[in-house]
């Protein structure tokens, strides 16, 4: 494939993608206005329930927000019972998060919830076509990330090789 076509042929995933998200953001709203969650507060909450207790500013950091944003949201779910802070017993200063009975429920709800709107979506499609094409998604993810690091980054590691005998 030239690279003309190449370039075009990833326009057209990106295209593709873009709809694709419409689509399933589309079924997450709907799910959503159907409960008192938002989506901030979903990612909290899968955030706690996948990763355990964590700081505000590692699921900040695990998710790319500000730890602020996280901040705010875990007090909202703090006051409803979902979560609850406590001392991480390995730094004696730093507060977790943690999810309650009551936040672990909520999410299981709204994850099966989830999983079945994204069932209907997925409805047509073999288990191995969906795979494959989420191998083909990461991969071009990555080498998304690869080719867009900064020139003054990839410059001085290509110095830094230069120098080594």
């Amino acid at each position: 494939m030239t690279h003309v076509h190449a370039r075009a042929a990833y326009s057209e995933v990106g295209a593709a993608l873009f709809q694709l998200l419409r689509v399933i953001e589309g079924s997450s709203w709907v799910l959503l206005s159907q409960t008192p969650v938002s989506h901030a507060r979903l990612a909290l909450l899968r955030s706690l329930a996948l990763d355990g207790p964590s700081s505000s500013s590692e699921i900040a950091r695990a998710r790319g927000v500000a730890r602020q944003g996280v901040h705010r949201v875990a007090r909202l779910l703090e006051a409803e019972g979902l979560v609850r802070t406590r001392r991480d017993p390995r730094h004696g200063r730093r507060r977790v998060l943690e999810l309650t009975e009551r936040g672990a429920a909520e999410y299981r709800e709204l994850t099966a919830r989830e999983a079945r709107e994204l069932n209907a979506l997925a409805r047509g499609f073999r288990a191995e076509e969906l795979r494959e094409t989420s191998r083909l998604l990461h991969l071009l993810a990555e080498r998304t990330r690869d080719t867009r690091a900064p020139a003054s980054a990839t410059q001085g590691a290509d110095r830094s090789r230069e120098r080594t005998p």
